[in-house]
């Protein structure tokens, strides 16, 4: 049973880091465009 939760802990965390690291660059890349679409027209 300890074995089964360890491996359910550690799919879960690379679930978490293979989404999340994504996601993040989708926002950094998103509000990288903002920034520069605002100074470019400003």
């Amino acid at each position: 049973a300890f074995s089964v939760f360890f491996i359910c802990i550690a799919l879960t965390s690379d679930m978490i880091c293979f989404f999340f690291i994504p996601v993040h660059w989708l926002f950094f890349a998103a509000s990288t465009y903002v920034w520069v679409q605002y100074v470019w027209y400003t």
